[in-house]
């Protein structure tokens, strides 16, 4: 559901795709932005532009993952990042699921 960060803060989860995931911080601070994850690092990106930030160049396989999943939930991002960065973590209900277009898949029992 969420992932903690190195300074205790909690970040949901909203959105993975080819072995990237994503989050944004409760309680951030501006200019609205996100986390990209994978086994390349952690990389910050804008939410209006899709860029980089504080000058951080990411692998161009990771940049071009952030780019196409950006591009197709731009207002997606906007939304959660109103929701989500603005407030407290107790604020929010982290039983429900952050993520846009994750399913998860329900396996019957093997005979």
């Amino acid at each position: 559901m969420g992932l903690l960060s190195a300074s205790g803060g909690i970040m949901p989860r909203i959105g993975e795709q080819r072995g990237v995931t994503f989050y944004i911080y409760f309680g951030d601070h501006g200019p609205p932005h996100f986390q990209a994850r994978s086994e390349s690092g952690n990389f910050d990106y804008l939410i209006e532009t899709l860029l980089p930030m504080r000058g951080q160049q990411p692998p161009k396989a990771l940049h071009q993952v952030v780019q196409s999943w950006g591009l197709s939930n731009k207002s997606y991002l906007e939304i959660k990042w109103d929701e989500i960065a603005g407030k407290p973590p107790h604020s929010q209900n982290l039983s429900q699921p952050l993520v846009r277009g994750h399913k998860s898949k329900r396996r019957g029992k093997r005979k």
